[in-house]
Parts: C-alpha cells; structure tokens; sequence
C-alpha cells in the first residue's frame, strides 16, 4: 500500500490499537499486512498518523497522532448534542393549569428598570397586584433593564440612575418577590442582550432558571392547556415590519405566519389590544406598553411621545374557546374576579 491510498475504518482502528501498544511503524504495518491480506508498509503507516515526510524521527508522545478530520467531525456532533442538553433557551413550551376556573394572564414588558424617567413606583403597584390577585399569571416580554453601556448608546448611559449591575438585582428581586410564582415563561429584549453581545453573560437566562420558569429566548409559541381547551400564544419581544402608521402590521404577519390565538409584542413603548376574526378564527393582537415614560431617544426620534404604563391582559376560559381582552389589567381584574366567583368589594 502506498500512502495515498485509502485505509478503511477497520484498518485505521486496527493500526491505532497495534501502535498504543508500543509497535514501531515498520511493526504495525506487517502486522496489518497479515491480517487484511494486502501490503502495509511502515511509510504508508507513518504517514497515515504523523502527516509528516520526517525521516530517522519517531515521535513516541506526540498528541494528535491518528486524529483524522472525520474523527474530528463526529467528536464535534456528538459533543455538539451533548451540549445542547444543557442549553435553556427554548422557542416554544407546553403548559398545563390546574384550574376549572377562567385565568388571566398579563403581558407586561420594557420595564427599564434604572432608568431616569422610569414609573418605578407604578411598577411595584403593579407587581404585587398581579403577586395578590387570584388566577392571574404573567408572561415577561423583554427589556427588564435599561443597560446601556459605552457600545450601545452613550448618552443614554448617563440617563440612567442605577449602573447595569444595580438594575439587575432590582429585577431578580422582582421576580422573586412578586412575578416568579406565576410566570408562565420569561422572554428577552435587545436591551437585556446589550450585556451578551458585550460579555456573553445571559442574566435574563439566569432569572428564568431561579424561577423555574421557560427561557423562551426572543420569543415563540406557549400553548396554554387550561380544562378541554388549548390556547395557543405568540409572544415576542419584537417582530419584523413595524409600521407607526399600521401599528399592528406586525402582528398580522406574525399571525399570518403561526395562525396564534393570541399575539403578544413588546418593544414600541405604546399599549394596544385587538379582538379581531382572522383566517375564520378568533384572535387578539397585544402590544404591551412600557414603564419608561421618556428618555433623550424617545424626545429625538418620536417627538415627545410618552411610554404607556398600562399593562394589558386577557381571560381564558377552560371550558370554552373564548378569549376576552383588555387594555388595561385593572379593567380586566375585576372581571377576572367576577367569572372566578369572587365576592367583590363596592368601596
């Protein structure tokens, strides 16, 4: 055999066994000659581990002896799947409620927490009622912190009253305190990603596994299994094709391209909800508002216009497929309240 001819996986296994045990090139080569009945020699030998035309040298500890490149490939699948187990970000979940009562759920999102002309006060209010109020869960859209940082906007880093590292203990502590026990899954924005992009540190994944919540990453498809029914969401922190003049331009084609029961948007800052028949079923189009109320970008790109603090929610039923919307969660809590069968207070 000369040394550009092809080996087989047998005879390739065969000489690496042969030379663990301590065989010269010219040993090994006679040895593979017996056993597979055509010539070996120990230059084809030789050249098959070291890839090399040294002559006199014999190198008796070096590394990657025998490590061909399709050895290589399959070590890198399977370390690849390997890996992938332990990779929390996901883009779609399955959950099932115990409850034969309707539920809410609350979208809420762009909290940027630490920024100057944030509603912080607001934001705790609301977060323990969505914490004290039965049958009401949330799902988290993003953009928890403001972060900026010098790679980002470097202006907005001196808009901000809390450093990058304060802003994220606020938000662990609020959803440990307050949203944690009720998330149904936790997305991330492009704000939360300032911090990857820099460092490659993932908080936002952090936060989810202290919760016990999915990571569902941008965003995806949560499909709610509540009594016989099953409601399927999109909820992403943002979406192609933002339009100011058609502001649920997004939504339609997100739903054009997942036929959701219901699609859920952070990013813009502004809060809407739609009840609409589309492709002959029922949806609702949300886009959640924002607790930042305004900032130096906000003034400069959209003259003026303010975050929307409302937080909006919908009512699921378990069993029927109906789905009820509002705008805002302190319109839609007492309903909520109604339909479970609360007493409610006449203050």
């Amino acid at each position: 055999m000369t040394k550009f001819e092809k080996w087989t996986d047998e005879e390739h296994e065969t000489a690496l066994e042969l030379k663990q045990r301590g065989l010269t090139f010219d040993q090994v080569a006679e040895e593979l000659t017996k056993k597979f009945g055509r010539e070996f020699t120990g230059e084809s030998v030789r050249s098959r581990f070291k890839r090399t035309k040294k002559k006199n040298i014999e190198f008796q500890d070096r590394k990657n002896i025998g490590n061909s490149i399709e050895e290589y490939l399959e070590h890198l699948i399977k370390h690849q799947e390997e890996l992938q187990k332990f990779d929390d970000r996901q883009t779609s979940v399955t959950i099932d409620i115990d409850d034969d009562k309707p539920i809410g759920i609350v979208f809420t999102g762009d909290w940027h927490v630490g920024g100057l002309y944030t509603a912080h006060k607001e934001m705790v209010r609301d977060f323990k009622t969505m914490r004290d109020t039965d049958g009401l869960y949330n799902i988290t859209m993003g953009d928890y912190a403001d972060n900026y940082n010098q790679n980002t906007h470097k202006g907005g880093m001196y808009e901000q009253i809390e450093n990058p590292d304060r802003q994220k203990e606020l938000i662990l502590y609020f959803f440990t305190k307050f949203l944690g026990e009720k998330n149904l899954a936790v997305l991330k924005g492009n704000h939360d990603n300032w911090s990857y992009r820099e460092t490659g540190e993932d908080f936002v994944k952090y936060i989810a596994r202290q919760i016990e919540s999915p990571y569902l990453w941008y965003g995806g498809e949560i499909n709610i299994r509540l009594g016989n029914q099953v409601y399927k969401i999109i909820a992403r922190h943002s979406y192609i094709g933002s339009s100011a003049l058609n502001t649920t331009n997004s939504q339609r084609r997100l739903f054009d391209e997942t036929q959701g029961d219901i699609i859920a948007l952070g990013h813009l800052h502004f809060n809407e909800s739609h009840a609409k028949t589309k492709a002959g079923k029922d949806t609702v189009w949300i886009r959640t508002g924002s607790y930042k109320i305004t900032d130096d970008y906000t003034q400069w790109a959209v003259g003026g216009t303010k975050g929307d603090i409302r937080q909006p929610m919908v009512i699921l039923f378990p069993d029927q497929k109906k789905i009820i919307d509002f705008r805002d969660m302190y319109d839609g809590i007492p309903y909520l309240k109604l339909v479970r069968g609360e007493k409610l207070c006449i203050c």
